[in-house]
């Protein structure tokens, strides 16, 4: 969970609430997940 927030995918904790899913499409999650990649 900690690496999907850091590549901006999902919001942060919350208490006891569920994180806010900060992607709209599967073409947002892959343009993060390659930043994000490319960044490691």
């Amino acid at each position: 969970m900690d690496q999907l927030e850091a590549a901006g995918i999902v919001g942060p904790q919350n208490g006891a609430k569920p994180r806010e899913v900060l992607v709209k499409d599967i073409a947002e999650l892959e343009e993060k997940l390659a930043h994000f990649m490319q960044q490691q």
